[in-house]
């Protein structure tokens, strides 16, 4: 059974396709399905990604129309209860998708699921850890002044980004 979906969409990907891809093939929770959408990257990262054999993949290639474009391709093709997204230049912890998708188990109130991160640089050496607020009420009044949820590391659930029709292009 799929629990999570994840969608990587991608545009000249190249200098980071394959390791983002490796963190998610390699997550402690496996039963997910990887739906990778190229939005008509120019450069190699489709030979990079056509590289994985793994069954859990889902590539497809659109032509290039922008990254809400690309979202919501590949929300048509999420068939789990969770959605996680993952930009192309992030690496996701090995444990990522277990304890997001454990969260939402133990608290059915949750909608959306945020995480803190690390921003590296090109050899993987941690420069910065982002801490977000984890607190309901934290996260509304942070809101009013600044973003608090990082986009690439978010999960949701799938019924909910549907329901409001995916990502909106003029936001």
């Amino acid at each position: 059974m799929i629990k999570v979906s994840v969608i990587i969409t991608t545009y000249n990907g190249e200098k980071y396709i394959e390791k983002c891809i490796n963190s998610i093939l390699n997550q402690t929770l496996t039963e997910f399905q990887l739906i990778i959408v190229n939005d008509g990257s120019i450069d190699e990262t489709e030979r990079i990604i056509e590289k994985f054999s793994d069954k859990r993949i889902e590539y497809y290639l659109i032509e290039h129309s922008g990254h809400i474009n690309a979202l919501n391709f590949g929300l048509t093709k999420c068939q789990a209860k969770f959605t996680s997204i993952q930009d192309h230049d992030d690496i996701a912890i090995k444990n990522k998708l277990e304890l997001q998708y454990g969260l939402f188990n133990s608290n059915k109130e949750l909608g959306v699921i945020g995480t803190s991160y690390f921003v590296i640089d090109e050899s993987d050496k941690v420069l910065q850890k982002v801490v977000l607020p984890r607190e309901d009420e934290r996260i509304k009044n942070k809101l009013l002044y600044r973003d608090v949820i990082c986009h690439s590391g978010v999960m949701y659930r799938t019924n909910l980004i549907r329901k409001v029709g995916g990502y909106k292009k003029n936001i």
